[in-house]
Protein backbone atom coordinates (compact mmCIF):
# COMPACT_ATOMS: atom_id res chain seq x y z
CA UNK A 1 0.00 0.00 0.00
CA UNK A 2 1.03 3.56 -1.16
CA UNK A 3 -1.47 5.94 -0.54
CA UNK A 4 -4.74 6.56 1.81
CA UNK A 5 -7.29 8.85 0.56
CA UNK A 6 -9.79 10.19 2.79
CA UNK A 7 -13.12 11.82 2.54
CA UNK A 8 -13.66 14.61 4.52
CA UNK A 9 -17.23 15.23 6.50
CA UNK A 10 -17.50 12.46 9.11
CA UNK A 11 -14.40 11.47 8.21
CA UNK A 12 -11.84 14.34 8.83
CA UNK A 13 -14.24 16.85 10.05
CA UNK A 14 -17.51 15.83 12.62
CA UNK A 15 -19.95 17.85 11.09
CA UNK A 16 -22.49 17.03 13.96
CA UNK A 17 -20.16 18.87 16.33
CA UNK A 18 -19.27 21.85 13.60
CA UNK A 19 -23.06 22.54 13.51
CA UNK A 20 -23.08 22.73 16.86
CA UNK A 21 -20.48 25.17 17.09
CA UNK A 22 -21.99 27.47 14.04
CA UNK A 23 -25.35 26.77 15.77
CA UNK A 24 -23.73 28.91 18.59
CA UNK A 25 -22.62 31.82 15.93
CA UNK A 26 -25.76 31.53 14.60
CA UNK A 27 -27.60 32.45 17.85
CA UNK A 28 -25.84 35.10 18.60
CA UNK A 29 -26.12 36.70 15.26
CA UNK A 30 -29.33 36.65 14.85
CA UNK A 31 -30.62 37.17 18.36
CA UNK A 32 -31.68 41.01 18.03
CA UNK A 33 -34.39 39.44 15.56
CA UNK A 34 -35.29 36.57 17.52
CA UNK A 35 -39.37 36.72 19.21
CA UNK A 36 -38.12 34.97 22.18
CA UNK A 37 -35.01 33.30 23.65
CA UNK A 38 -33.63 30.57 21.35
CA UNK A 39 -31.48 27.89 22.59
CA UNK A 40 -28.65 26.91 20.05
CA UNK A 41 -28.62 23.32 21.01
CA UNK A 42 -32.56 23.32 19.43
CA UNK A 43 -30.80 25.04 16.34
CA UNK A 44 -28.54 22.74 16.09
CA UNK A 45 -30.95 19.72 16.14
CA UNK A 46 -33.40 21.53 13.80
CA UNK A 47 -30.44 21.85 11.37
CA UNK A 48 -29.49 18.41 11.78
CA UNK A 49 -32.99 17.27 11.13
CA UNK A 50 -32.69 17.98 7.59
CA UNK A 51 -28.77 18.08 7.01
CA UNK A 52 -28.46 14.61 6.40
CA UNK A 53 -24.43 14.50 7.09
CA UNK A 54 -23.84 17.18 4.44
CA UNK A 55 -26.34 15.82 1.56
CA UNK A 56 -29.47 17.81 2.88
CA UNK A 57 -28.72 20.71 0.60
CA UNK A 58 -28.44 25.01 1.55
CA UNK A 59 -31.85 25.16 0.00
CA UNK A 60 -33.90 23.13 2.87
CA UNK A 61 -31.95 24.08 5.25
CA UNK A 62 -32.38 27.95 4.25
CA UNK A 63 -36.17 26.92 3.92
CA UNK A 64 -36.42 25.22 7.37
CA UNK A 65 -34.97 28.21 9.45
CA UNK A 66 -36.53 30.61 7.63
CA UNK A 67 -39.88 28.80 8.80
CA UNK A 68 -39.38 28.75 12.71
CA UNK A 69 -41.97 30.33 14.77
CA UNK A 70 -38.71 32.46 16.54
CA UNK A 71 -38.49 35.58 14.21
CA UNK A 72 -39.84 38.61 14.74
CA UNK A 73 -38.24 39.94 11.56
CA UNK A 74 -37.46 36.76 9.21
CA UNK A 75 -34.19 37.15 7.60
CA UNK A 76 -34.54 36.10 3.25
CA UNK A 77 -33.17 32.64 2.47
CA UNK A 78 -30.25 34.47 0.49
CA UNK A 79 -29.05 36.08 3.97
CA UNK A 80 -29.38 33.04 5.84
CA UNK A 81 -27.13 30.93 3.34
CA UNK A 82 -24.20 34.15 3.22
CA UNK A 83 -24.21 33.62 7.20
CA UNK A 84 -23.48 29.84 6.54
CA UNK A 85 -20.82 30.34 3.89
CA UNK A 86 -19.38 33.21 5.84
CA UNK A 87 -19.06 30.99 9.03
CA UNK A 88 -19.83 27.47 8.79
CA UNK A 89 -16.51 26.15 6.14
CA UNK A 90 -13.71 28.48 8.35
CA UNK A 91 -14.97 26.89 11.78
CA UNK A 92 -14.66 23.07 11.09
CA UNK A 93 -14.42 20.94 14.56
CA UNK A 94 -11.67 18.22 13.58
CA UNK A 95 -12.37 14.40 14.11
CA UNK A 96 -10.74 13.27 17.20
CA UNK A 97 -7.17 12.53 16.42
CA UNK A 98 -7.06 13.64 13.53
CA UNK A 99 -3.43 15.53 13.25
CA UNK A 100 -1.84 12.54 15.21
CA UNK A 101 -3.29 9.72 12.60
CA UNK A 102 -2.22 11.50 9.42
CA UNK A 103 0.93 12.58 10.45
CA UNK A 104 1.65 9.25 11.66
CA UNK A 105 0.27 8.00 8.23
CA UNK A 106 2.81 10.82 6.31
CA UNK A 107 6.03 9.92 8.92
CA UNK A 108 5.88 6.03 7.69
CA UNK A 109 5.75 6.84 4.02
CA UNK A 110 2.49 7.06 2.93
CA UNK A 111 1.12 9.51 -0.03
CA UNK A 112 -2.21 11.04 1.77
CA UNK A 113 -5.30 12.83 0.00
CA UNK A 114 -8.63 13.95 0.58
CA UNK A 115 -11.53 13.27 -2.17
CA UNK A 116 -14.77 15.40 -1.01
CA UNK A 117 -18.01 15.94 -2.96
CA UNK A 118 -19.00 19.70 -2.55
CA UNK A 119 -17.81 23.22 -3.49
CA UNK A 120 -14.37 23.80 -3.97
CA UNK A 121 -13.74 27.09 -2.06
CA UNK A 122 -15.76 25.57 1.17
CA UNK A 123 -14.23 22.43 1.21
CA UNK A 124 -10.82 24.28 0.48
CA UNK A 125 -11.27 26.62 3.41
CA UNK A 126 -12.36 23.55 5.85
CA UNK A 127 -9.12 21.91 4.99
CA UNK A 128 -7.19 25.19 5.52
CA UNK A 129 -9.05 26.29 9.33
CA UNK A 130 -7.82 21.79 9.82
CA UNK A 131 -4.76 22.76 9.19
CA UNK A 132 -3.85 19.84 7.49
CA UNK A 133 -2.71 21.10 3.98
CA UNK A 134 0.92 20.66 4.28
CA UNK A 135 -0.02 17.08 5.23
CA UNK A 136 -2.14 16.00 1.89
CA UNK A 137 -0.52 14.94 -1.70
CA UNK A 138 -3.37 15.41 -3.23
CA UNK A 139 -6.97 17.00 -2.51
CA UNK A 140 -10.10 16.11 -5.06
CA UNK A 141 -12.88 18.04 -4.73
CA UNK A 142 -16.01 17.37 -6.77
CA UNK A 143 -16.71 20.84 -7.15
CA UNK A 144 -13.43 21.60 -9.15
CA UNK A 145 -13.60 18.77 -11.74
CA UNK A 146 -17.89 18.30 -12.31
CA UNK A 147 -17.84 14.70 -11.23
CA UNK A 148 -18.83 13.90 -7.86
CA UNK A 149 -18.67 10.43 -5.67
CA UNK A 150 -20.03 7.63 -5.95
CA UNK A 151 -18.52 8.25 -9.89
CA UNK A 152 -15.61 6.15 -10.20
CA UNK A 153 -14.22 9.30 -12.34
CA UNK A 154 -13.41 10.90 -9.14
CA UNK A 155 -11.29 8.11 -7.32
CA UNK A 156 -9.10 7.34 -10.81
CA UNK A 157 -8.78 11.18 -10.99
CA UNK A 158 -7.40 11.10 -7.50
CA UNK A 159 -5.41 8.24 -8.03
CA UNK A 160 -3.75 9.87 -11.29
CA UNK A 161 -2.66 12.81 -8.81
CA UNK A 162 -0.58 10.42 -7.07
CA UNK A 163 0.61 8.17 -9.77
CA UNK A 164 -0.72 5.11 -7.79
CA UNK A 165 -2.89 2.18 -8.81
CA UNK A 166 -5.65 1.07 -7.29
CA UNK A 167 -4.57 -2.03 -5.61
CA UNK A 168 -2.02 0.27 -3.80
CA UNK A 169 -4.75 2.64 -2.20
CA UNK A 170 -6.88 2.74 0.91
CA UNK A 171 -9.84 4.72 1.17
CA UNK A 172 -11.32 6.14 4.46
CA UNK A 173 -15.00 7.21 4.26
CA UNK A 174 -18.25 7.45 6.21
CA UNK A 175 -20.79 6.79 3.16
CA UNK A 176 -21.45 3.25 2.59
CA UNK A 177 -22.26 3.72 -0.62
CA UNK A 178 -20.18 7.23 -2.04
CA UNK A 179 -17.28 6.53 -0.03
CA UNK A 180 -17.05 2.07 0.58
CA UNK A 181 -18.65 0.64 -2.51
CA UNK A 182 -17.59 2.96 -4.75
CA UNK A 183 -14.16 2.82 -3.90
CA UNK A 184 -14.11 -0.74 -3.90
CA UNK A 185 -15.78 -1.18 -7.17
CA UNK A 186 -12.62 1.34 -8.36
CA UNK A 187 -9.87 -1.67 -7.00
CA UNK A 188 -9.13 0.47 -3.93
CA UNK A 189 -9.10 -0.86 -0.03
CA UNK A 190 -12.18 0.60 1.17
CA UNK A 191 -12.57 1.37 4.86
CA UNK A 192 -16.16 2.19 5.99
CA UNK A 193 -16.19 4.71 9.33
CA UNK A 194 -18.94 4.43 11.01
CA UNK A 195 -21.18 5.94 13.69
CA UNK A 196 -22.56 8.05 11.19
CA UNK A 197 -24.68 6.33 8.50
CA UNK A 198 -26.29 2.82 8.86
CA UNK A 199 -24.73 0.23 6.43
CA UNK A 200 -27.55 -0.17 4.14
CA UNK A 201 -29.84 -3.68 4.41
CA UNK A 202 -29.28 -6.54 2.33
CA UNK A 203 -25.50 -5.17 1.13
CA UNK A 204 -22.12 -7.18 2.24
CA UNK A 205 -21.02 -6.16 5.10
CA UNK A 206 -17.97 -3.75 5.45
CA UNK A 207 -14.81 -6.34 5.53
CA UNK A 208 -12.72 -3.30 7.00
CA UNK A 209 -14.35 -1.16 10.03
CA UNK A 210 -13.05 2.25 11.61
CA UNK A 211 -14.73 3.96 14.66
CA UNK A 212 -12.18 6.70 15.35
CA UNK A 213 -9.65 8.22 13.05
CA UNK A 214 -6.71 6.62 15.29
CA UNK A 215 -8.03 3.25 14.63
CA UNK A 216 -7.30 3.51 11.13
CA UNK A 217 -3.82 3.09 12.63
CA UNK A 218 -3.99 -0.37 13.64
CA UNK A 219 -6.38 -1.19 10.41
CA UNK A 220 -3.88 0.15 7.86
CA UNK A 221 -1.09 -1.93 9.38
CA UNK A 222 -3.00 -5.27 9.35
CA UNK A 223 -3.65 -4.21 5.83
CA UNK A 224 -0.50 -3.84 4.89
CA UNK A 225 0.67 -6.78 6.78
CA UNK A 226 -1.64 -8.76 4.43
CA UNK A 227 -0.81 -7.37 1.49
CA UNK A 228 3.14 -7.44 2.01
CA UNK A 229 4.05 -9.57 4.93
CA UNK A 230 5.90 -7.02 6.90
CA UNK A 231 5.34 -4.94 9.73
CA UNK A 232 5.11 -1.24 9.99
CA UNK A 233 6.12 0.49 13.01
CA UNK A 234 3.03 2.89 13.91
CA UNK A 235 2.89 4.70 17.32
CA UNK A 236 -0.97 3.90 18.39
Amino acid sequence: MRSILFDLDNTLTHRDKSISNYSEEFVQFYKSLFNRPVDSSWITRKILEVDNGGYGGHELRCQMLSELAMWSDVPSRRQLLDHWFSWFPSHPIPMPGMIHTLSQLKSIGFKLGVVSNGKSEVQRTKLAALGIVSLLDCIVISGDIGVKKPSSEIFKHALDKLACEPQDAIFVGDHPQNDYIASLNVGMTPIWFSGFREWPEGTEPPSQVVDSLESVLEVVQDITNQSSGTMIATEV
